[in-house]
């Protein structure tokens, strides 16, 4: 499932790189390119938010910082404009 949910963000992101290159591209497809795009972010966040919860947390105490971080990202912690 996580292959096919990288494989569609890909093939979406790079139509959206040819609809954003284009000046002369349609607000209707900018807009829909923009939806999708976000659909597929969307998605390829749970891939990764799946795949940092399935990581073993180290067992030295010298990473114990190292792990509360991560683990407030594997969480989402807010979004860009918070952690400005």
């Amino acid at each position: 499932m996580e292959d096919v949910q990288l494989d569609m963000a890909a093939d979406v992101q790079e139509t959206a790189d040819k609809v954003l290159a284009d000046p002369l591209s349609p607000h209707a497809e900018v807009r829909y390119t923009a939806i999708r795009l976000s659909e597929c972010l969307h998605e390829v966040r749970m891939v990764a938010e799946s795949r940092g919860a399935r990581l073993p947390l180290p067992d030295d105490e010298d990473n114990a910082s190292d792990t509360d971080t991560s683990a407030a990202h594997r969480a989402g912690s807010g979004s860009l404009r918070d952690r400005a």
